[in-house]
């Protein structure tokens, strides 16, 4: 995502090092999806139900942000809870979470 150019921000690089994308996706169960690297790309993933945007995606919408401590920020429908991971790295030890 650094080399190219989705993140550049040293909280957003700091997050997406802190939070492991493959937590919050089940492990692939269609035989074709070669196998658990298939999290780690950056690309959309479908499991059954379960959905997350690319990487890119993420990284794109939390540059946008300008997130930083102290801020406020609320996801409503979160999914997985990927994104609100990302944001809490971002945004610090006293976040709340509810």
């Amino acid at each position: 995502l650094i080399n190219h150019g989705s993140i550049c921000s040293e909280s957003v690089i700091a997050a997406f090092k802190a939070v492991d994308r493959g937590f919050f996706i089940d492990r692939p169960d269609d035989g074709h999806s070669g196998g658990e690297e298939v999290r780690y790309l950056n690309m959309p993933f479908r499991n059954g139900i379960q959905h997350l945007s690319a990487p890119g995606i993420y990284a794109t919408a939390l540059e946008s942000l300008e997130l930083r401590e102290g801020l406020s920020f609320l996801n409503v429908c979160s999914g997985t809870g990927y994104f609100s991971a990302l944001a809490c790295q971002i945004l610090g030890a006293k976040v709340r979470r509810a």
